[in-house]
């Protein structure tokens, strides 16, 4: 037995919201085939190495803490939670994501971990976040509090530009890896932002980047295929315009749960 339900008619597209679409799509396609999206660029010519590097480094601590919030956290966290099985406790290093202000969750989370075998890895691409710059205040304060060095255990990944969280990665003297200025945080799940927590819970990185170009390459050769992708967008485009702006993602694979939240915050920005 078969069972279809349509919620779209698709009679109701206009033709100027087909030619609209059809604009988009030469136009995408153009920007894919001419590098012009930062994140092919990465794709393209992912940095690997530096991501090897740094998680060598990272698998001596028992504990590693992200800080970030919105896209620097959520790409990263989706494709750990798809690698993780959240009914094992196992995974070496623990990972956590601190993507709040709350003192209270942050207070929690270190009178529960050793702070002494812990690792921390600050991502703001503008140096300016005020929530992850206080998130770094927080947890230095606890260091100190503690008496626990700070030394080759804080890593920050930002511009390689002024900013308050680059001034304070210079006075502490902690580690640093450039944030690639041709992408925000909201698309920087293939890189060195999204892959160092995916690598380091054991996904398969090289897989994940090699897959996504061969997605682009694809959808850029062939207009069917992009139609396939991509015509659910025209849908939503217009169902919009009538206003019908409700979007429902039901993530019934456990560990899809926080590409819920990812594409919930992809769709308010």
């Amino acid at each position: 037995m078969k069972l279809k339900q349509t919620f779209f008619n698709s009679l109701k597209v206009s033709s100027e919201d087909k030619a609209n679409y059809k604009k988009e799509k030469h136009s995408i396609i153009k920007n894919i085939n001419e590098d012009k999206f930062g994140f092919l660029q990465e794709l393209k010519k992912p940095r690997l190495n530096e991501v090897y590097n740094l998680i060598d480094h990272l698998k001596k601590f028992e504990n590693v803490l992200f800080l970030g919030t919105g896209g620097s956290s959520l790409g990263g966290k989706t494709l750990v939670s798809i690698s993780d099985n959240h009914f094992l406790t196992s995974l070496k290093p623990k990972i956590f994501f601190i993507e709040n202000v709350d003192s209270l969750s942050i207070s929690s989370l270190i009178e529960n971990i050793n702070l002494e075998k812990t690792a921390v890895v600050v991502t703001s691409k503008s140096g300016e976040t005020i929530e992850t710059i206080s998130q770094l205040c927080f947890i230095l304060d606890e260091f100190k509090k503690k008496k626990i060095s700070t030394n080759k255990k804080f890593i920050v990944i930002t511009e390689s530009k002024d900013s308050t969280l680059k001034k304070i990665k210079e006075i502490k003297g902690f580690s640093y890896l450039e944030h690639s200025s041709l992408i925000g945080g909201r698309f920087s799940i293939f890189s060195i932002v999204g892959l160092i927590p995916a690598k380091l819970s054991g996904f398969n990185i090289e897989l994940f980047c090699s897959s996504g170009l061969n997605f682009f390459e694809e959808i850029a050769s062939d207009k069917k295929i992009f139609d396939y992708y991509f015509n659910s967008s025209l849908n939503q485009y217009v169902l919009s315009k009538n206003e019908k702006c409700t979007s429902v993602i039901m993530p019934y694979v456990d560990s899809l749960f926080n590409l819920s939240l990812w594409y919930k915050q992809l769709l308010a920005e």
